[in-house]
């Protein structure tokens, strides 16, 4: 009989076992994406007050807000870039573990909900929400009246003994990530948050360009530097990326790129990238030698405006800096 008790427990205890890993998996990732958050507000708070030393008076909650607004139309533009043809809703897991009074943020939230309903209309399917504490309730009546009356009817919430069965009535179990009982890998590694972090920084970086090219200036030239480039180092995906940004959300700015110090190992890596550059973009990417480096570079640079790495008069600043 003890025998019988023990190996039919055995199933429960093994599941048990399962959502106390996929648990932890969870948050360790918010631990992670916490300290991401914190090191960009700390960025985003030095890069305003040079612009505007008035700016220490904003605290840390509101450039948290706008960074996160910043993320919520990225990560659903991403969405619904990816979904296949003749699908137009997605389904969304909202997993409050690990939530507290201490790191809510109602105006945050009534901001993602703005964006989600006034700009992508009709995309959200269903929203599951899973691992609600319940002191949640109180901040959720406080934005419940901001919600419309189609939205509401796609928020469900999901209690913890429910949480499978009700994800896999709408998921397939191929789909779903394994942290909520699917076959999915969860795992948000160094490479991605570093990919994703250089998108921001192209997308910031380009941005600071344009809003200071002068009046009637619409093209710029930029440098790009591959000293130390290395195979350890390299992305090519991050590459992609970055010539997306370029090509699509900035077209017709880039004047001219001039790469230089080129490794012999980086050309392999670049027959990869090429293809993926429209004919335009290729017209304007030219590769220079070391020796011809500060010539080519002054016949299209005055040398006052030149860097001083490069043989000209200009200080190198970080752009951050600026």
């Amino acid at each position: 009989m003890e025998r019988e008790l023990r190996e039919g427990m055995e199933p429960k205890q093994e599941e048990e076992k399962e959502e106390r890993l996929g648990n932890n998996n969870v948050m360790e990732m918010n631990e992670k994406e916490n300290e991401i958050e914190q090191s960009k507000v700390g960025i985003m708070r030095a890069l305003v007050e040079r612009e505007d030393p008035s700016a220490k008076d904003v605290d840390d909650l509101m450039i948290r807000r706008f960074l996160r607004a910043r993320f919520v139309v990225y990560s659903l533009d991403k969405i619904c870039s990816r979904m296949p043809r003749g699908e137009e809703k997605f389904l969304c897991i909202g997993d409050l573990e690990g939530w507290g009074y201490s790191n809510s943020d109602i105006r945050g939230y009534l901001a993602a909900l703005s964006i989600l309903q006034d700009c992508f209309p009709e995309r959200l399917g269903k929203l599951i929400i899973v691992h609600v504490p319940y002191i949640f309730m109180t901040a959720w009546k406080m934005v419940y009246p901001f919600i419309d009356s189609k939205t509401k009817k796609k928020i469900i919430f999901v209690e913890n003994k429910k949480l499978k069965s009700t994800l896999l009535s709408d998921i397939e179990e191929s789909q779903l990530p394994a942290a909520y009982g699917g076959q999915l890998p969860l795992d948000v590694d160094d490479l991605m948050i570093r990919r994703f972090l250089r998108a921001r920084f192209v997308v910031y970086s380009l941005d600071k360009i344009c809003s200071r090219m002068p009046r009637g200036e619409e093209k710029f030239l930029c440098i790009g530097d591959l000293e130390g480039w290395g195979y350890s180092n390299s992305d090519i995906r991050g590459y992609l990326a970055a010539l997306s940004i370029l090509q699509d959300c900035f077209p017709e700015r880039l004047g001219k790129l001039i790469i230089v110090h080129v490794p012999y190992i980086f050309m392999t890596a670049w027959k990869m990238v090429y293809p993926f550059i429209d004919s335009k973009t290729k017209k304007k990417i030219i590769f220079v030698e070391n020796k011809k480096l500060k010539s080519t570079l002054l016949s299209d640079i005055e040398e006052s405006q030149l860097p001083a790495a490069y043989g000209g008069q200009l200080p190198l600043v970080p752009i951050q800096d600026t």
